[in-house]
């Protein structure tokens, strides 16, 4: 797929979720939570399926090479480095929005846990990464700028969730990716990746569930008695976290990037890895480097930073 037919891919997708939220609105049609979530995830990928098969793209463009049998477990130690910058990374967002997380787990009580993590913590990821890091970064890719296409593609990843705080850490989450997916050569990696972070939020909204189940209170009033106890506000909470966390991030992200060239000689692939930093890189076959940017994309960018935005004042 080229980086134009990409570029109408995301303005598309963005045209067919807005779509089906007039038509649930207008219509006042409600859909239980899973069903929401299922339907989000198909709003994302049917779109994809049409352009590829209009483009007469096949999947096989994306790297899905075998990878070694130890590079699944590095995937679950590499998450685990990086949670550190994800969480800092929110909190910082937390400044000035509010955590789109803690909506979820209200809208989550009472839907069985293996669901919950069957379909946001498995089957989204593997869909999400197959869009983004895969249609929507190899599209990019196939122009030669490589920095430049992990950048949009993760930039274009956090846009799709059309809030501020998701936003955020999608972008960290967008980066890492594409830098795992270059470290091994497959997309597998970055699947692994994301479906750990979500896996890990699941079991946490799960735990908080029960917790509020057995005190009868909610997760807003629970954390202001906390605040109220340790005589800070909420405000100077985030920032307190924000610095320790940041200092723990630090020291975790330099092992996360240590261990993704570790990866690399695993896979036999340091020279390709390494290769994505240098200022001069090779352009593929058949397409010239060029700007990445086209109408439809401005777009598409626009009306979602509109969305956010008017999102936040009428909250």
């Amino acid at each position: 797929m080229s980086t134009k037919a990409a570029n109408r891919l995301f303005l598309v997708s963005l045209l067919v979720e807005a779509a089906v939220i007039i038509f649930l609105q207008v219509t006042g049609l409600r859909l239980g939570t899973m069903s929401a979530l299922v339907l989000n995830q198909l709003i994302m990928l049917l779109p994809a399926l049409g352009f590829l098969a209009g483009t007469k793209t096949k999947s096989g463009f994306i790297a899905h090479g075998r990878i070694k049998p130890v590079t699944p477990l590095l995937c679950v130690v590499f998450t685990g480095l990086c949670m550190p910058l994800i969480m800092v990374v929110n909190m910082i967002s937390m400044l000035f929005v509010e955590n789109e997380a803690n909506q979820i787990v209200g809208a989550m009580t009472g839907v069985p846990g293996w669901l919950i993590i069957l379909v946001v913590g498995i089957l989204g990821p593997m869909n999400e990464e197959f869009l983004y890091r895969g249609i929507f970064y190899h599209s990019y890719r196939k122009t030669g700028r490589i920095l430049a296409a992990m950048f949009m593609s993760a930039f274009l990843f956090g846009l799709m969730h059309l809030n501020f705080n998701q936003m955020s850490y999608a972008i960290v989450v967008g980066i890492m990716g594409v830098l795992l997916i270059e470290a091994t050569g497959s997309i597998a990696s970055s699947m692994i990746f994301h479906g750990c972070i979500n896996t890990y939020n699941v079991a946490v909204m799960l735990i908080q569930q029960k917790q509020l189940a057995v005190t009868g209170g909610d997760s807003q009033e629970l954390l202001d008695e906390s605040l109220a106890q340790l005589g800070v506000t909420y405000h100077q909470f985030l920032l307190i976290a924000i610095l320790i966390f940041g200092v723990i991030a630090l020291a975790t992200t330099v092992l996360a990037v240590l261990l993704l060239y570790g990866m690399a000689a695993i896979e036999q692939r340091k020279n390709e890895f390494v290769g994505i930093f240098k200022r001069k890189q090779r352009e593929s076959e058949g397409e010239k480097k060029g700007s990445l940017w086209t109408l439809p994309l401005i777009v598409a960018v626009v009306f979602s930073f509109l969305y956010m935005v008017a999102e936040l004042v009428l909250q």
